[in-house]
């Protein structure tokens, strides 16, 4: 049975507006998979151990996200019915 700390997921890290293509090269250094430039941010995948590698080693990240919840919103409401779903 595979463990869930190897398992890949979404994450994005946030820097200063000017600083994504930068971030971006640390990402790839560190071996960040499906790496893509953001307004403010870059997207990447890696598993757990990756992300406290990244929180670790990037210079020019302020901080890493890790999605806990995905929908899509068409209208105002959608997005208020849905994230009051989320526990």
């Amino acid at each position: 049975m595979k463990s869930k700390s190897y398992e890949n997921f979404t994450m994005i890290a946030k820097t200063q507006l000017g600083l994504e293509g930068v971030l971006a090269r640390e990402l790839f250094h560190l071996g960040a998979q499906d790496i893509k430039t953001l307004n403010r941010a870059v997207s990447f995948v890696g598993d757990l151990g990756f992300m406290y590698k990244a929180n670790l080693n990037l210079r020019t990240a302020i901080r890493i996200l890790k999605p806990i919840y995905k929908f899509d919103a068409r209208r105002a409401v959608d997005l208020y019915d849905k994230a009051k779903k989320l526990d």
